[in-house]
């Protein structure tokens, strides 16, 4: 329902409530999955816990909600192994790129390496990228 006005054939304005029906593909409605959590002390300090979780691929939907609910609440968390009884540090992975490399890179030396890259693209998208890079080397990264 909405509240609406509209003109009539003679000009005159009518206003009211109106009710639309459109036909709309049918919803399935899924609920939202149900997580708690606790307080819990480790060494003196305390963490806010959610249920023991398996970090394998059968629970891959609730380790995402689980960790998403973490990161939005409160940008950041731990996991904490219980066999191991000690709080577990991200695996990194290094990468021997250089996405902008220390010292001058003008764009005369840029260019070549940036046109190489982007041969296979539409000529029109290579167009914005060297324009890109080009108001970025006015800044003399």
């Amino acid at each position: 329902m909405f509240y609406g006005s509209s003109r009539d054939w003679h000009g005159g304005i009518h206003s009211g409530i109106r009710t639309r029906t459109m036909k709309k593909y049918p919803r399935e409605n899924i609920p939202a999955p149900s997580e708690t959590f606790e307080i819990i002390a480790l060494n003196g300090d305390l963490f806010l816990s959610s249920a023991e979780i398996n970090l394998d691929d059968k629970d891959e939907a609730r380790n995402i909600h689980v960790t998403n609910i973490m990161l939005e609440c409160f940008s950041e968390f731990e996991i904490y192994d219980a066999l191991k009884q000690e709080i577990i540090g991200p695996k990194l992975k290094r990468l021997q790129w250089d996405i902008l490399p220390s010292g001058e890179c003008p764009w005369d030396k840029a260019k070549t390496i940036v046109l190489k890259r982007t041969e296979h693209l539409e000529e029109k998208d290579k167009k914005v990228i060297e324009h890109r890079m080009k108001v970025i080397s006015k800044r003399k990264p």
